[in-house]
């Protein structure tokens, strides 16, 4: 078996970690990705504090492109 090593925040080793249960992170991560047209099996795994942290971040994200396609159309 080839073993690899990958990067991953903090945030989403607690995410992998409380879906995992007793699996493996490897069978986790292989269901997670099996499961790639139901989406709504994910809903609610990330504590709310930190979605609403990722809400504010996309909205200052899609604020910043606004601006930048504003000054391109206006240059």
């Amino acid at each position: 078996m080839v073993v690899k090593t990958i990067t991953i925040t903090e945030k989403a080793y607690m995410a992998l970690k409380r879906l995992k249960g007793n699996d493996s992170f490897s069978d986790t991560i292989l269901k997670i990705s099996a499961d790639r047209g139901n989406i709504g099996k994910f809903f609610g795994i990330l504590p709310v504090e930190d979605a609403e942290e990722d809400r504010k971040r996309f909205r200052e994200i899609r604020r910043k492109m606004g601006e930048d396609v504003e000054k391109r159309v206006h240059s």
